[in-house]
């Protein structure tokens, strides 16, 4: 039990700014963030055959949103075509998925990867000098208006820097580096069970950055360098299907976004839950917890939420920090509805900088030096789309650079074997 709860703290502590700043940057207010993940929480809890994956508000379909509600023109258009994006999803399951997943090989699964874990990292160190700009993508370096994310961070960090995020940053990586490895022990005893090292660093974070508010508010953090979240007294903007429901239902912009969303967002879920096999002893039903994620997008649709996809990062916490049951997922559920019922004024004093430091620690977990030196082993033919899938997946796109390098490892395979057929 104290396992669950302690993966569930971490989970909820690391992936409600993420799902809340998923849903700003797609044109919602925060509490749409919040709604859709205590939803999908829910579904997942009473549904899913998985006792660790989690579904959040998704990030590779961001843009695709933005594009969607200026193509339809209000978000209440959006909401349908969410729910028909879900419906979409459901029939989606029942086709042969397993069989599609094995045309993605391991060398482009660990270039994906690695190109995550270094996105993660770049967006976020700006915070780490107190920046108040918001970074969510975590599938693109390039931005909605086609600037590369990646010269505007460091662009950032030279002009803009706080000196009580500077010493907040080098407090959070000396605690998470004290109380990482080996398990925290105190007078011979384990306390790891209750204690991880991700709580201790964002409780002492939140402590010194309060220190630094009452006794030298110059450097202390405020405003839009801490989690911002909502509660139900602040839930004043909803959004509700049309009143002309029969005339929306003809109009093929709602289709064709449905359509959009629900191939973004199966195509993320089904290269995270390949990811995620490849991380984990635990194997994922892509097609059982893909129905689970269309009735999830269907519910959420008629409470205003984003859409939401299978979280990387999210699962990723869920199973290093000894989740084992779904209870888990109970238990980080209920977190997120006592925060959204009236304690997300506490939650609001967490400084962005200590879940920055925890964010870059598992980007770093992302990039597996073990598995790329394996695949550099067996040939140049793995190996370059490996990388290439990596470099283009962080400057570019991560969609464009898994496409681009399945390209070239199927290219490779066939020039090969044509080399092999040819005549003497």
């Amino acid at each position: 039990m104290l396992l669950n709860l302690r993966a569930a703290l971490v989970v909820f502590l690391i992936t409600l700014p993420l799902s809340v700043g998923v849903a700003i940057a797609s044109g919602f207010p925060a509490s749409s963030g919040m709604i859709s993940a205590v939803i999908a929480a829910l579904i997942s809890f009473l549904f899913s055959k998985s006792t660790r994956l989690i579904n959040l508000p998704a990030m590779g379909v961001v843009v695709a949103s933005i594009f969607c509600i200026s193509f339809l023109g209000s978000i209440e258009l959006f909401l349908v075509s969410i729910f028909l994006a879900g419906v979409l999803q459901v029939i989606l399951a029942y086709l042969p998925l397993d069989k599609l997943m094995k045309l993605f090989p391991k060398c482009i699964i660990v270039g994906v990867l690695g190109a995550i874990g270094l996105a993660l990292i770049v967006r976020q160190i700006p915070y780490l000098t107190g920046n108040e700009e918001v970074y969510v993508g975590l599938w693109s370096l390039l931005d909605i208006h086609g600037a590369n994310s990646f010269v505007k961070v460091f662009a950032d960090i030279s002009t803009q820097y706080n000196v009580g995020a500077l010493i907040l940053s080098l407090i959070s990586f000396m605690s998470l580096y004290i109380f990482a490895k080996p398990a925290f022990m105190l007078k011979g005893r384990d306390y790891s069970y209750f204690l991880s090292a991700v709580c201790i660093v964002i409780v002492l974070a939140t402590i010194i950055n309060l220190l630094f508010i009452h006794f030298i508010p110059d450097i202390a953090l405020t405003g839009d360098t801490l989690i911002r979240t909502t509660n139900m007294h602040n839930f004043h903007y909803r959004f509700f299907f049309p009143d002309t429901l029969d005339t929306t239902l003809l109009d093929y912009r709602v289709y064709l976004c449905a359509i959009i969303i629900a191939l973004v967002s199966s195509f993320e879920a089904m290269t995270m839950i390949k990811s995620i096999n490849l991380r984990v002893n635990e194997k994922v039903d892509i097609q059982h917890e893909l129905k689970v994620q269309g009735v999830s997008n269907m519910c959420l649709s008629f409470f205003g939420g984003v859409p939401i996809s299978t979280s990387l990062v999210g699962t990723t916490l869920n199973c290093q920090y000894g989740a084992s049951t779904r209870y888990a997922i109970l238990y980080y559920l209920l977190m997120i509805v006592v925060t959204f019922m009236g304690l997300s004024y506490f939650v609001n004093y967490i400084p962005l900088v200590s879940i920055a430091v925890v964010m870059i620690a598992l980007g770093f977990s992302f990039i597996r030096f073990d598995k790329i030196k394996a695949i550099y082993r067996q040939g140049m033919g793995h190996f370059v789309p490996c990388m290439f899938t990596f470099a283009v997946g962080f400057l570019i796109n991560l969609f464009i650079g898994m496409i681009m390098g399945l390209l070239m490892f199927y290219a490779i395979r066939f020039l090969k074997k044509e080399k092999k057929c040819s005549p003497l």
